[in-house]
């Protein structure tokens, strides 16, 4: 949208409309009053004689629609052009979901757990999902027109996702092992790739990460794990403890652990808790004789 102001500074003035075509309906609002406009050959609609004040100026077709809200002081000139984005939004069902730019805001129709929301304008929109007393928000970039975005949110605190550490409360991840095979840990964008293979023939290997730091569990009940698992999986845990062993899939030295051994494919389980104090979270793998490679993906690692 493109505006310039032109005239001498009077009390209101005369505002036309630039629409993309002819035949557009235009209307200009303000305090609960409505002038309408049709635009001509040329695209534009003129309204005259406007008080003071701003002005809510919307354009449609009938299946578009565009909007801008401009100050009227003097004789006055806008541009609008049809715009639309859709952010698509999974969400906690049962709650209601919103967003916003800043200036306009919209509203999800139901609390289904999904919304196509077809957003009228470019910019940072924050999107909100809400259920009584939990609240969270994600942002979506809307840089150009026709653009589609996909937005998730849920209530999880996140300890790891998408390759962030999440520093500020798990100090970063760190790995640990024991053994002779070889393992390899890589932090992708996508997540935190372990790799552990057997070394000599009658050897055994570990390889996990944990939190840096301990991480206060107080209030929380869940802990869950999104994570692929590549080729297969053998001891291959999430676990709980004081001790940076969690790291380690031969260590007994944890409070609370979960099994995430399975076939190749894509897994979420959740471990329960009821832990008021601060502990070290851990994932690890093994491999061993006869079984010589274990390989894994961590994707998401979150409280509730």
């Amino acid at each position: 949208m493109i505006f310039n102001m032109t005239g001498p500074g009077i009390s209101g003035g005369n505002l036309t409309v630039t629409t993309p075509g002819a035949g557009i309906t235009v209307t200009a609002a303000r305090d609960g009053k409505t002038k309408t406009r049709v635009s001509g050959a040329d695209g534009t609609a003129v309204f005259k004689g406007l008080e003071s004040g701003d002005w809510a100026i919307a354009i449609t077709d009938g299946s578009q629609t565009a909007q801008k809200t401009v100050a009227v002081t003097t004789d006055y000139a806008v541009a609008l052009t049809f715009f639309a984005a859709t952010i698509n939004v999974s969400y906690p069902e049962g709650s209601s979901c919103t967003a916003t730019d800043g200036v306009t805001t919209l509203t999800a129709p139901d609390t289904g757990g999904t919304w196509a929301c077809v957003v009228p304008n470019a910019g940072t929109w924050t999107v909100t999902a809400t259920d009584g007393s939990e609240s969270k928000s994600e942002t979506a970039e809307i840089t150009t027109d026709g653009q589609s975005v996909s937005v998730s949110i849920d209530y999880g605190f996140d300890l790891y996702k998408a390759g962030d550490e999440r520093i500020a409360v798990t100090g970063g991840w760190v790995t640990g092992s024991t053994g002779k095979g070889t393992h390899s840990v890589q932090k992708l964008d996508s997540g935190m790739h372990m790799k552990c293979v057997q070394g000599d023939s009658d050897v055994s290997d570990d390889v996990g990460v944990r939190t840096s730091s301990k991480v206060d569990l107080t209030g929380y009940s869940q802990l869950t794990i999104q994570y692929r698992i590549i080729t297969r999986s053998y001891k291959l845990s999430l676990k709980v403890g004081t001790s940076t062993a969690v790291a380690t899939s031969n260590s007994s030295s944890y409070d609370a652990i979960l099994d995430l051994n399975g076939t190749p494919g894509n897994y979420e389980k959740t471990l329960p808790i009821n832990f008021s104090t601060q502990m070290y979270i851990g994932v690890c793998t093994h491999c061993t004789y006869g079984l010589p490679t274990s390989e894994f993906v961590v994707e998401r690692v979150f409280l509730r």
